[in-house]
C-alpha cells in the first residue's frame, strides 16, 4: 500500500494582487479607504456596512484580508464578525476604530487580530498595516502546512511515534502508537507522557532498572542526552494492562539554535532477529542510498520553512546510533530532500520513499 504525500511547499506563493474587503458603516470613510487601497495596488473584494452583509460577502468573495471597523450600526459589532471570520474562514482581520480606550482594545485582542489602526490614519500607515498582516498570515499558513505534512509522514511509519513538548506533555501520537498503547491521541493530548507510557524491565529481569523507566528516559532526553535507548524486551503496559515487549529509542527535539523543545519516542514490538533471515538487512538499514549525493543521514533534520526570504526556524531530531534500523531517520532524510527540492530515493526493510518532479511518495 502506498501513501501519497503532497510535496511540502517551501513557501506559499502570494497573488500579484491581493483583494481586501472593507467593513465600515461610514460611507465617506469607506470611500476614502477604498481610494487608498486602489492607490496602494490592492483589489477591492467588497464593501459592507453591517454584520450580516459582511458575512455574506466574505463567504462569496473570500478576500485575502478584511479591514474591520469595530463599532458598526446594528446588532453585530466588528468584533462579533471577526470571531465568526476566525472560526469559519481563517482570513486575517485588521481592526479600524476611533476609540483608543483600553476596554475596546482588550476585547478586540481576544480575537487575535492581525492589526489595529486608530482613525484617522494615512495611506502609508494603512499600507504598512496590511503588508504586515498579510505577511504574518502567510507565515502561519506555511507553518500549518508543514505541521500537517509532518503529521502525515509520521502517521505513515510502521512503528509507534509519540512526541512531547519541553514539559513532557504529549503533543503527537501516530496511529501505530494508538493501537499499541490502547490510548487515543484525543484523550491524551497535553497529558504527561509518564501517564501513558508505562515501561517495565524485561519479563525475565529480576532487577528493577531505573534507567528503563519512562521518567528517567524522558528526563535524560530533555536534559540533553542525544539518544536514550529503550532496551530490548522492555515491557510496555498498555491501557488494558496487557504487556507488550518493545524496543526503540528516545531523542530530543531541538530548534535549529540547539534549544530543546521536546522529545520524540519511537518504538516497535520486539523481534528476535537472531532467528530471522533479515538480520543483515536490519543491521544495515540506516545506510540508505540517495540519488542525490548531497543528502546524508548523519543528522536527522526536520525543518519548518518560515519563508522563502531567509526567515527560517526548524526542529532537529538528534542523530541516531549508527546501526539503528530507524524508520524515523529515513522519513526525516526524505523530508530534507523535499525541502531542498532534490530527487532522491530512500529505502530500508520497512519503507520506500522517493521525491522529485513535484511529487513525493512514501510506502
Amino acid at each position: 500500500m502506498s501513501t501519497r504525500l503532497a510535496e511540502k511547499p517551501a513557501a506559499i506563493q502570494t497573488a500579484a494582487r491581493q483583494n481586501v474587503m472593507i467593513v465600515e458603516d461610514e460611507s465617506i470613510i469607506s470611500l476614502d479607504i477604498k481610494s487608498s487601497l486602489l492607490n496602494l495596488g490592492y483589489g477591492i473584494s467588497g464593501v459592507a456596512a453591517s454584520g450580516n452583509s459582511a458575512l455574506m460577502k466574505i463567504e462569496d468573495s473570500h478576500p485575502d484580508l478584511i479591514l474591520m471597523d469595530i463599532h458598526l450600526k446594528g446588532k453585530m459589532t466588528g468584533i462579533d464578525i471577526a470571531e465568526k471570520v476566525q472560526s469559519d474562514f481563517q482570513i486575517p482581520v485588521v481592526y479600524l476604530t476611533a476609540n483608543a480606550d483600553d476596554a475596546t482594545f482588550q476585547q478586540a485582542k481576544l480575537t487575535s487580530p492581525y492589526g489595529y489602526l486608530l482613525k484617522p490614519f494615512g495611506e502609508k500607515e494603512l499600507g504598512i498595516a496590511i503588508e504586515i498582516a498579510l505577511h504574518k498570515h502567510q507565515q502561519e499558513q506555511i507553518v500549518k502546512a508543514s505541521e500537517k505534512w509532518y503529521a502525515t509522514a509520521f502517521q505513515s511509519l510502521h512503528e509507534s511515534v509519540i512526541a512531547t513538548d519541553e514539559k513532557g506533555q504529549i503533543i503527537f501520537m501516530n496511529a501505530f502508537a494508538e493501537n499499541m498503547t490502547g490510548w487515543q491521541l484525543s484523550s491524551v493530548i497535553d497529558q504527561p507522557l509518564v501517564e501513558v507510557l508505562d515501561f517495565h524491565p524485561p519479563a525475565r529481569s529480576t532487577v528493577v532498572e531505573e534507567a528503563q523507566s519512562t521518567v528517567s528516559i524522558l528526563e535524560a532526553v530533555l536534559n540533553g542526552c542525544s539518544i536514550q535507548p529503550i532496551p530490548h524486551k522492555t515491557q510496555l503496559v498498555t491501557k488494558s494492562l496487557t504487556h507488550v515487549s518493545i524496543e526503540g529509542d528516545a531523542a530530543a527535539l531541538r530548534e535549529t539554535s540547539g534549544r530543546i523543545i521536546g522529545s520524540i519516542f519511537k518504538f516497535r514490538e520486539y523481534e528476535d532477529r537472531a532467528s530471522t533471515a533479515t538480520d543483515a538487512t536490519y543491521a544495515q538499514a540506516p545506510n540508505v542510498t540517495a540519488l542525490s549525493e548531497s543528502t546524508t543521514l548523519t543528522e536527522t533534520i526536520v525543518t519548518t520553512e518560515r519563508s522563502s526570504q531567509g526567515l527560517e526556524g526548524g526542529v532537529t531530531v538528534d542523530s541516531l546510533e549508527e546501526y539503528s534500523a530507524d524508520d524515523v531517520e529515513l522519513v526525516a532524510a526524505f523530508v530534507k530532500s523535499i525541502i531542498k527540492m532534490e530527487s532522491a530515493i530512500f529505502s530500508n526493510r520497512n519503507l520506500v520513499a522517493s521525491s522529485g518532479g513535484g511529487v513525493a511518495t512514501l510506502s
